[in-house]
């Protein structure tokens, strides 16, 4: 009797240990995730900032671009000494693309 009342003790015991080191690991696991969330949140201000700053030199970017495309800013150009070198291409030097990547003339 003695024997079994300690085996009992014992299993008890030990089912014990055995559920507490499972609740641990899965609140370690919890505490870990939500460390990982704060950190993320933590860095959506700054990126926010990033996003907000590539934008606005992606405008400025655009603007330029449009200048420099503008037809009276390339007539201007076309009349620089610096660019009198640069012509219209001939039919032959052009290359047209066909959608399915094949080369045409």
């Amino acid at each position: 009797m003695n024997e079994s009342l300690f085996s009992s003790k014992f299993l008890f015991v030990a089912k014990c240990f055995v559920s507490l080191v499972i609740i641990s690991f899965f609140a370690y696991k919890y505490i870990d995730r939500q460390n990982t969330v704060t950190a993320k949140r933590r860095e959506i201000p700054e990126l926010q900032k990033k996003l907000k700053t590539l934008e606005e030199e992606n405008t400025r970017l655009q603007y330029e671009i449009d200048k420099l495309e503008n037809p009276v800013n390339l007539m201007r150009y076309s009349r620089m000494k610096q660019f009198q070198h640069l012509h219209y291409p001939r039919e032959s030097e052009v290359i047209t693309l066909q959608e399915g990547g094949g080369r045409g003339r």
